[in-house]
This record gives C-alpha cells, sequence and structure tokens, in this order.
C-alpha cells in the first residue's frame, strides 16, 4: 500500500488544494505489504478464473508480493471458490411453441486469510448473476466471470483502508506571501523555490501542503513538522498530526 495521498482534483486553487487521504483503517487488517501465499481451491472452473484476479488484486491494489512456498512468517490467503447453477422453470413466450429457460449463475468465496502473526481472519463472499434468454448468445462463463469480478472488488474494499477528500488550505500568513501569489497563478515550482527562502512556519506549512498534493508524504510529513516547531499555531501540529495517523492508515497496521 503506498503510503501517500492521492490528489482529488487539480493541485492548485485559490484557497488550497484537494487531496484524498488515508482516513481509517479497513475493514479487515490483511498486515503490512510484503510476500503473501495464495492458494484457491473449488470449482474447477471457478478456480481458474479466480485465481489471476486475485493474483492481480493483491499485487497491484494490495501491493503484496505473491509467492507459492509457504514459509514461517508469511501470510496466507486460502481461497475455497464454489460456482453453480440454478434453473429456472420454462416460460412461455409470445411465439407459439417457444419457451425459455432461465438460470441463475451463483458464486461462493470463502476466505481464510492467516496472517504473518499469526491472526487469522475468515470472511465469505456470495455473489449471482441471472442469466435470460437474451444473454444466451455468449457462454455463461461470462456471468461467472461478472461474479469473480464483484468478490474481488469487494475483497479490495474490503482490505484497503477507508479514504476520503480533504482540503488543504494555504496558509496566508504574510511571510508566505512570495510563493502563495505564484501557488495561486498556478507556478508551483516558483512557488516552492520562494517557500524555500521564506523559511517560515507559513512557508513551510505550505511546502507540505504543496508535496501532499504531489504525492510526496514524506516530503509533505517533514515540512509539517518543522512548521510545528517554529509556530506554536495548533494548525501545523494538526497537520503533522494528521500526515501521521494517514500513513499509520495507509500500511494497514
Amino acid at each position: 500500500m503506498r503510503l501517500f495521498a492521492v490528489v482529488l482534483l487539480c493541485a492548485g486553487c485559490a484557497s488550497g488544494v484537494k487531496v484524498t487521504r488515508w482516513a481509517g483503517p479497513p475493514k479487515y487488517n490483511a498486515g503490512a505489504p510484503g510476500p503473501i501465499v495464495l492458494e484457491v481451491t473449488g470449482t474447477d472452473s471457478a478456480v481458474a478464473m479466480m485465481r489471476p484476479y486475485l493474483r492481480t488484486a493483491l499485487e497491484k491494489n494490495l501491493q503484496f508480493e505473491v509467492v507459492t512456498e509457504r514459509s514461517p512468517g508469511v501470510p496466507v490467503l486460502a481461497c475455497d471458490v464454489q460456482r453453480w447453477t440454478e434453473t429456472r422453470p420454462a416460460v412461455q413466450t409470445s411465439q407459439p411453441g417457444v419457451v425459455t429457460t432461465d438460470s441463475v449463475e451463483h458464486l461462493t468465496a470463502d476466505l481464510v486469510l492467516t496472517r504473518a502473526d499469526g491472526e487469522v481472519i475468515r470472511t465469505r463472499y456470495t455473489t449471482s448473476q441471472a442469466d435470460f434468454a437474451r444473454q444466451r448468445v455468449e457462454r455463461n462463463d461470462t456471468l461467472a466471470l461478472n461474479n469473480v469480478h464483484d468478490v474481488v472488488k469487494r475483497l479490495v474494499i474490503d482490505f484497503t483502508p477507508v479514504r476520503a477528500p480533504h482540503l488543504l488550505a494555504w496558509d496566508d500568513d504574510t511571510s508566505a506571501a512570495d510563493g502563495l501569489a505564484h501557488a495561486r497563478a498556478g507556478d508551483f515550482a516558483a512557488a516552492e523555490v520562494a517557500w524555500r527562502k521564506e523559511s517560515t512556519a507559513a512557508a513551510h506549512y505550505n511546502l507540505g501542503v504543496l508535496y501532499e498534493s504531489r504525492g510526496d508524504s514524506a516530503s509533505a510529513l517533514a515540512e509539517y513538522a518543522l512548521a510545528a516547531t517554529l509556530s506554536e499555531d495548533p494548525r501545523y501540529a494538526r497537520a503533522r498530526d494528521e500526515m501521521k495517523q494517514s500513513a499509520e492508515f495507509a500500511t494497514r497496521r
């Protein structure tokens, strides 16, 4: 999981910048990113569909490295996935002598995550897709694949920290006026140079806002912390503490 905030809108505006911060822990705490073993069992056709999407979710969305062999201290995600079809009664159509048989494609995924610290997390996802006559021009694997996508999407949401939009207002103190004028004009490179020269609490705070808008959480935190040491204004300490908390949520610890 990347530790930085994600830009929500354009970086610059008159009042400040808008970003998305990590704002809360995930529903299920998967632990810090690192190697993880993925084991998928169940209905053969469902396993074949589920395994690559689960692997992609772990590696791309949750920042794990999927490995094949179990080792001490390496978490294991075991998924048992079952797929079955429920057939509905035949229905007479408006065309004489023509009937249709609708069905529902079901999928259940039972996940057991054994974290590196030994904690075990269990959860079940169930989903279904209706199979109507007009869809039968395609293989019904399409419906099963939709179920797989739904389960994996829900898993990623449950194992990802909560994110929320946040407005970071520029500090308009006169000690940071030169850089602020550049920022409001959209010249952030010049704003950065100016704030580096001014070296006041307001300037360092604005540098933190600028770095956070770029996704550089480490530099943003350093600037907020420096601003808090230069001034007792509670805004600076609050910015520092909120940035720390966001980084803590991002690690899923």
